[in-house]
């Protein structure tokens, strides 16, 4: 055989080699750290997907609302990602995805399809229950304040005077918000500027930042959450009372209620 065919030849058998080492890869196994969970609205949901392989391909990753596909995210409902290498033929990528407005009450869904370089694939879902949260609950309705007992004294006491009975708060999506004291407004209203409230990520604790108008003063006004529905708000408050004496104390509480105005 003549040299020239003979190389020819060792080349055409290693490639065919080399095929066939591919065409023989095992199938990719893949895995998700996390593949269901309950989680609520403006929460970030995390999961790793990772694969072995010996023959490198690509991941798509596709959203369903209610088991429809959800054109509306990313391309067309779908987002081809990279996978980084870990080594030892394993891959992975970190998903994240915080929960909208709209994800609430609905099933939402993320197929993990991970195809290798011999078109061998493997399919994984993450699936996730969506709830609304105090959050959302809060910020997409006005709220009036319809109920302040005093109830750390015994019969529990009304506190609720007749120029607050008109009072509208709006708790904004952004942090910010307002009151609007109708037509019966307080002595103080206005000495406040309202800056910014927040709920603590377990919803136990509720938050009003103020700055005082005419000093500059930021004010912290700290509520225990009793519960949170769209038909009512109720929160509870500590009050020191001790400038005004016995038998007033440190630790006079306070509930506020509130119902919404649309």
């Amino acid at each position: 055989m003549q040299p020239i065919r003979l190389l020819s030849f060792i080349a055409i058998f290693s490639l065919a080699i080399a095929c066939k080492k591919d065409e023989d890869a095992p199938a990719p196994v893949a895995a998700l750290s996390t593949n269901e969970v309950t989680s609520k609205t403006g929460r970030a949901v995390t999961t790793t997907f990772s694969v072995s392989t010996t023959v490198p391909g690509s991941l798509v990753i596709t959203k369903t609302v209610n088991t429809d596909v959800d054109r509306d995210w990313e391309t067309n409902g779908t987002k081809t990602v990279v996978l980084e290498s870990v080594g030892n033929n394993r891959y992975e990528y970190e998903f994240e995805y915080v929960l909208e407005d709209d994800d609430a009450d609905k099933l939402i869904g993320f197929n993990f399809s991970y195809t290798d370089g011999n078109g061998q694939n493997v399919q994984k879902d993450l699936s996730i229950n969506a709830i609304t949260s105090a959050e959302q609950t809060i910020y997409s309705r006005q709220w009036k304040l319809v109920s302040k007992m005093w109830v750390s004294v015994t019969p529990n006491v009304s506190d609720l005077k007749d120029c607050e009975t008109d009072d509208v708060f709006t708790w904004n999506s952004d942090s910010t918000y307002s009151i609007s004291y109708g037509t019966k407004a307080c002595t103080f209203d206005g000495f406040n500027e309202y800056t910014k409230w927040w709920i603590t990520e377990d919803e136990t604790k509720f938050v009003m930042e103020m700055k005082g108008v005419f000093d500059g003063s930021v004010n912290l006004h700290e509520y225990s959450v009793k519960s949170v529905t769209r038909e009512r708000i109720v929160l509870e408050q500590t009050v020191d009372l001790t400038d005004f004496g016995e038998p007033y104390t440190a630790n006079e509480k306070f509930v506020y209620t509130y119902e919404p105005v649309n």
